[in-house]
């Protein structure tokens, strides 16, 4: 039986290990984002059953905290867009660098086998 090749993100893994610090923000906005996003249901229930339909809460701190829910996913959007970006665009530079290194390696004879565009 023959060895399977490694998957794609296997083989991709070390060149998103060289931009562990974008990868970590954008990962970690992600979770704010989510995280935020499954409390604002929670948030909209209390201002319609407490706030709205029995007057027992006040109705300024609870639109303040959705306001503040929509500020912080968007600031978490954004971080998880630029860094996500930013970290894809680096990463196939350096896939694109790899692949110039590894042609340049290669003897005349194989360029010269390789058609044009390959």
């Amino acid at each position: 039986m023959s060895e399977r090749a490694p998957g794609w993100l296997r083989r991709l893994l070390p060149y998103l290990l060289a931009h562990r610090r974008d990868v970590a923000f954008s990962l970690g906005a992600a979770l704010v984002g989510m995280g935020i996003s499954g409390l604002t249901p929670l948030v909209r229930k209390v201002l319609i059953d407490d706030v709205v339909l029995t007057r027992r809460r006040p109705l300024v701190p609870w639109v303040a905290l959705l306001l503040g829910f929509g500020a912080v996913r968007f600031g978490a959007a954004f971080v998880r867009r630029y860094t996500g970006g930013r970290v894809a665009l680096d990463v196939q530079h350096d896939l694109r660098t790899a692949i110039y290194d590894r042609l340049q390696r290669l003897d005349f004879a194989r360029h010269d086998e390789m058609q044009t565009g390959q």
